[in-house]
């Protein structure tokens, strides 16, 4: 009965029968080509219609409106769009679209079933592959019919209709991600105000007059310290490593914008880290790695404890960095460089040392200054921004108020004039030695080294680099013959 039924709907499809005579009829035809062609012109058309039409404005559209970024919505375009008689088009050209499209899956479900060309093709293909074995009773109806489909138009205007909504939706997505970002880029404040904030935070000004004697000290002391990295040598000079720590130890006028700037912190460091199985330091005196690694960690925890002013504020230049060791008796072998009236522990230099500080000292102040001097017209941009709150809660408020369309994720920019004037973020500075200064700029007021002066500093530079390769390369070799020795002990003791 099912077969009979098909066969009776199949001979109506038949260019004689009633539906053939319908679907062979010049005006179906016509139709039908200028749907074709329209199918292919409609995603331009729902896009044009949806990006210049006047009643069917996407975020991004209206955003570009706002900001005459793109020609004007209600031109003559945008209103035929909206006409009535180009919206009953699109009504009747989708109605005739889904009429064709069951027309089309009919033929095709038929077609699959009652063709006898079809039939006998397959026959023949069945009873082949069931000579060669490998075919199954079960499977002939559903392959029959997945092969129609597959070739039949009903599927590939199916496939092409997924693709191109699928394609559709993610432009929409990007505009709609476009627009939020471009509404959220007009919030932000104009460069001449993100300029202003940035230079109430520059951590870059003059010294005060009275900082020129800690900053020569300072200099001159970290120049020396260097010296124990990665170790010191037989021939050094231990008492005046001592001493300088001493300094360190119990200098009661260094204030925190000093220590950051002299980066005297980053010597101590390394001095504090060095010694390991395979890098082996020297048996030091007076304590020297132990004293070095309690005095950088002395210096961390004042750095962590509340009431550190920043480096742009001016209580960096009045707030003293505490001792780490208050001021006493440091028995006989030093008593004779304790400061008078208690206030700590008075370095003593030679001459020629003296003389070493203060031409080291000049030098780079001489540098500082030429890069502080361009630094305060062009402040700075930090590296990195952090909440100043400490629990979730503030931490989650100062996200929402830098993002308040709520859309907090890895990878976003944030405008440095959003974060530049807001209080719930404290920025990151580089240190001063890599900020982007122009290698010739010059300190307003100066005049540029001359040649002569340029290359007898360059040669002075050079000299430098080669004592200092000459230093690392007996530390090494000593730093080996350490190891060596560490390694025979170990050998022995496991004899």
């Amino acid at each position: 009965m099912v077969v009979w039924i098909f066969r009776a709907v199949r001979k109506s499809l038949e260019d004689d029968g009633l539906i053939g005579r319908v679907t062979e009829s010049t005006a179906y035809r016509t139709i039908s080509s200028f749907r074709h062609i329209l199918f292919i012109l409609q995603p331009l058309l729902w896009g044009v219609e949806k990006y210049f039409g006047k009643y069917a404005m996407s975020p991004i559209d209206r955003v570009l409106f706002e900001m005459n970024l793109d020609p004007d919505m209600h031109s003559p375009l945008g209103e035929a769009l909206m006409s009535p008689v180009v919206q009953m088009v699109n009504q009747f050209l989708l109605g005739w679209f889904l009429f064709d499209l069951a027309l089309d899956m009919l033929y095709s479900a038929l077609e699959s079933f009652t063709l006898e060309e079809h039939e006998k093709a397959q026959r023949q293909y069945d009873k082949e592959r069931k000579e060669l074995g490998d075919v199954d009773e079960k499977d002939k109806a559903p392959t029959n019919l997945i092969i129609s489909l597959t070739e039949s138009r009903m599927f590939k205007y199916v496939f092409w209709g997924v693709v191109i909504s699928s394609l559709l939706s993610m432009l929409n997505a990007a505009g709609t991600a476009i627009s939020d970002e471009i509404a959220y880029m007009r919030d932000t404040p104009s460069p001449e105000t993100t300029k202003a904030n940035l230079a109430k935070i520059n951590p870059y000004r003059d010294f005060l007059p009275e900082q020129d004697p800690i900053l020569r000290d300072l200099i001159y002391v970290k120049h020396v310290l260097r010296q124990l990295t990665p170790t010191t040598l037989p021939e050094d000079d231990y008492q005046l490593f001592s001493d300088m720590i001493r300094s360190l130890e119990t200098r009661t006028d260094i204030c925190w914008r000093v220590w950051e700037e002299t980066e005297i912190r980053q010597t101590i460091l390394a001095a504090a880290n060095r010694g390991s199985a395979s890098k082996p330091i020297a048996d030091e005196p007076f304590s020297l790695h132990k004293r070095v690694k309690a005095l950088h960690s002395h210096w961390s925890d004042l750095e962590r404890a509340p009431g550190k002013p920043e480096r742009w504020e001016d209580a960096s230049d009045t707030t003293f960095l505490a001792p780490l060791i208050a001021t006493h008796s440091f028995g006989e072998a030093e008593a004779g460089n304790k400061a008078a009236g208690g206030s700590g522990f008075k370095l003593a230099l030679t001459p020629e040392q003296e003389a070493d500080a203060t031409k080291r000292y000049q030098k780079w102040r001489r540098d500082r200054d030429r890069k502080v001097s361009y630094l305060k017209l062009h402040p700075p941009a930090p590296m990195a921004w952090v909440p100043l709150a400490k629990s979730d809660t503030g931490i989650r408020n100062a996200w929402d108020n830098a993002f308040p369309d709520g859309r907090v994720q890895a990878g976003r920019s944030v405008p440095m004039g959003k974060l530049a004037g807001d209080q719930q973020w404290k920025p990151i500075f580089r240190s001063l030695l890599t900020e982007n200064v122009p290698w010739g700029w010059v300190t307003p007021g100066e005049e540029p080294q001359s040649p002569e002066e340029s290359k007898a500093e360059l040669d002075e530079l050079l000299a430098e680099s080669d004592l200092a390769e000459e230093r690392r390369t007996k530390q090494n070799e000593y730093i080996a013959q350490l190891k060596k020795e560490a390694d025979e002990r170990k050998q022995k003791s496991e004899l």
